[in-house]
């Protein structure tokens, strides 16, 4: 890692593993480390990265600093008179621990930092063997769902992330001539993760979604420009990751369609209604990030 001073510098921030960090110098340096070369300006300093903090341990004593790094459950702190203290996370306060996991997202969001990212594959099972549903009808009768990744990017130890999702779905109608062919359709859901470790990845599952594909019987039709078999289909899916006090971590869509003629809220008013909030920790796997 190498820095290179471009002119009057204020402050920089740096990665390790011993957390993010804030460090005094003299406006704007460029920082270049392997293939990768990014300028930070010293006004993209967040408040909470500059002011002190008073924090209070759980048995009341107090003390006022600021946050120097954090890494894994640890949080580094620094009194005005220059003495630094690695204090666990899991000792203050919860308005103290609140207060430290938004420093994290500020800092992030300060300098363009991903706090997490996010990928998802589709999985289809449960298929099930052809069958005649009626007189001139077959019908073929699957499932599909979602393995979602999460890789924390951050050297922090977050706990119980909100993994929730929109899952985007055309519903086939047979015997109408398109566009009627098709209906669309959503489903939603919401998956706990209770543990991710900085710098690690996991992957949650969503929940299965039925499909069905009905086509006509040899010799019939449903007449002139309506399809002999209709199938439904997914489209896409559409994730949100929050922490426990309900901060947005990350979003992420497979496809920018899914999200260009819809809205996160509307979809969780008019899909979700009853169902927010829902969810397991059914399928977290944890791993190594990237």
């Amino acid at each position: 890692m190498h820095l290179l001073l471009l002119g009057p510098v204020k402050a920089r921030r740096t990665c390790s593993a011993d957390g993010w960090r804030w460090h005094k110098v003299i406006g704007l340096f460029l920082l270049v480390t392997g293939n990768l070369s990014f300028a930070i300006a010293a006004d993209a300093v967040p408040a909470a990265a500059t002011e002190a903090h008073t924090f209070t341990n759980q048995d009341g004593r107090t003390i006022k600093a600021n946050i120097l790094s954090v890494a894994q459950d640890d949080v580094n702190l620094k009194r005005d008179d220059g003495q630094s203290f690695k204090v666990p996370i899991a000792t203050l306060s919860k308005a103290d621990q609140a207060f430290i996991r938004l420093w994290v997202i500020q800092q992030a969001q300060a300098h363009h930092d991903d706090v997490l990212t996010i990928s998802a594959a589709s999985i289809r099972t449960d298929a099930k063997p052809v069958s005649a549903t009626a007189k001139a009808s077959i019908t073929s009768q699957w499932s599909e769902s979602y393995k979602v990744k999460v890789t924390n990017q951050t050297p922090v130890h977050w706990t119980n992330l909100h993994v929730r999702y929109v899952i985007f779905r055309l519903a086939g109608v047979p015997g109408s001539a398109p566009p009627a062919n098709y209906t669309p359709t959503h489903a939603t859901g919401t998956v706990t993760l209770s543990d991710l470790p900085g710098q690690q990845d996991a992957t949650v599952a969503t929940d299965k979604i039925d499909l069905q594909e009905v086509s006509l019987a040899p010799g019939y039709t449903y007449g002139a420009g309506v399809p002999s078999k209709v199938a439904d289909q997914i489209q896409g899916i559409w994730v949100r990751v929050y922490d426990d006090d309900n901060n947005l971590l990350q979003e992420w869509a497979s496809t920018k369609e899914i999200t260009k003629d819809n809205t996160w809220d509307a979809l969780w008013v008019t899909v979700a209604r009853g169902r927010r909030g829902a969810g397991s920790n059914r399928g977290a796997t944890p791993g190594r990030g990237n």
